[in-house]
C-alpha cells in the first residue's frame, strides 16, 4: 500500500512520522525483521525519493522509502506533549516546555533511545 501523504524532500529531520508498510522491516544492525506498520518514528535523514532514515519510538533505526511514511498528526501522539529524539530541536523544546508547565502543571515526554542503548541501561540497572 502506498501512502498518499508521502514525505517529500522538504520535510525536515526531526519531524515525527507514522510508518505505513505491509512489509516486515529489518532495523539497521539487526538480523530479524519486525512489523513496523503503524509505528511512530522521528525522521533522522530525508533523502526524498531515495528513502528516509527514521528512529522508531521503540528505538530502531530503519531505512524506508518515502512512500512508506507520512507526517504524524498531534492527536496520534497518545498523550505525549513532547518527543525527545536525536533530531529534536533543543531550542524548540526549551520554548514549549515552560508554556506546557504553566498551562497544565506538568509535561509528558517520550524519550527515544536506540534499542541497544536502552538494553545496556536496563542491564546496568
Amino acid at each position: 500500500r502506498v501512502c498518499v501523504e508521502m514525505l517529500d524532500a522538504h520535510v525536515a529531520p526531526g519531524s515525527l512520522v507514522l510508518l505505513i508498510t505491509e512489509e516486515r522491516l529489518t532495523p539497521i544492525g539487526e538480523d530479524e525483521a519486525f512489523d513496523f506498520n503503524g509505528a511512530q518514528a522521528q525522521l533522522v535523514e530525508n533523502g526524498g525519493a531515495l528513502g528516509v532514515l527514521v528512529l522508531s519510538f521503540s528505538g530502531y533505526f530503519l531505512q524506508v522509502p518515502a512512500t512508506a511514511c507520512r507526517l504524524l498528526r498531534a492527536e496520534e501522539l497518545h498523550g505525549y506533549d513532547l518527543v525527545l529524539g536525536p533530531k529534536s530541536s533543543a531550542e524548540g523544546l526549551a520554548q514549549q516546555m515552560p508554556d506546557l508547565l504553566l498551562e497544565k502543571g506538568y509535561v509528558t515526554t517520550h524519550v527515544m533511545l536506540p534499542a541497544r542503548t536502552r538494553a545496556g541501561i536496563l542491564q546496568t540497572v
